[in-house]
């Protein structure tokens, strides 16, 4: 998704809360999670509304290298390499959109939570293949070619990476003062994968044609519970 989707949709997630909420605004910070580690929201009555933007940056180097070598006494010595290196990179921004919702107003606050995130990648690769070989008695030939991913690869693994998912369970908050409380929440999160990929080949002359299409589906979910502590500083 291009940088500006998401800029305009992080942006509509901040005002809408503002506007639409005139009561304080809870900032939450919930160390050790994976997703949404912090988040901010706005405080009206038993609702509190909140908006999350998490970003996770993926690094990978990988190098590959093989030799070979044959002889005989008639044909002498013959070898070959073939080296590969590449690395790749991904930037992932992951919005977060929830709501909590007090079970009650005691001085023990329980509530309930329920959020939906979603991933946005960028990814990029580019890496070198070598290939090096002689004959007995030859001079040593080189070989080199780069490599980039393509605009249906990189898609592919993008759209891979864009999982999605839903957060929800239960909590209770203690106010240590009126600006400063700490809580514990126990929840189920569900994270799903899909991405497809279809293609198609044809050639021919003549009499004799042929076409050939393939299509890839991937699909999974992911479901793990949690149990956070979290830190929420109230500003008036």
């Amino acid at each position: 998704m291009p940088k500006r989707s998401i800029c305009c949709m992080v942006a509509v997630a901040m005002i809408v809360p503002a506007v639409c909420y005139s009561g304080p605004m809870v900032f939450s910070v919930r160390p050790s999670t994976t997703v949404q580690s912090a988040n901010f929201g706005f405080r009206s009555g038993k609702l509190t509304p909140y908006v999350g933007l998490d970003l996770l940056t993926i690094g990978v180097d990988v190098e590959y290298y093989d030799r070979h070598e044959q002889s005989s006494e008639y044909m002498g010595t013959s070898w070959s390499e073939e080296r590969f290196e590449a690395s790749g990179s991904a930037i992932l921004f992951m919005p977060t959109l929830g709501v909590r919702y007090a079970l009650s107003e005691t001085e023990l606050l329980p509530y309930l939570f329920g959020s939906f995130f979603k991933s946005f990648a960028s990814v990029s690769a580019e890496g070198t293949e070598t290939d090096r070989w002689a004959t007995t008695g030859g001079t040593p030939q080189e070989h080199s070619s780069e490599y980039d991913l393509g605009d249906e690869e990189e898609e592919l693994i993008e759209e891979i990476l864009g999982v999605w998912g839903l957060d929800f369970g239960f909590g209770a908050e203690y106010p240590i003062s009126e600006q400063f409380s700490i809580a514990g929440m126990y929840g189920l999160r569900l994270v799903f994968i899909g991405a497809d990929y279809e293609d198609s080949d044809s050639s021919g002359s003549g009499t004799y044609q042929w076409r050939d299409e393939w299509k890839e589906e991937l699909g999974g979910t992911l479901g793990l519970s949690h149990a956070e502590v979290a830190l929420r500083f109230t500003f008036d």
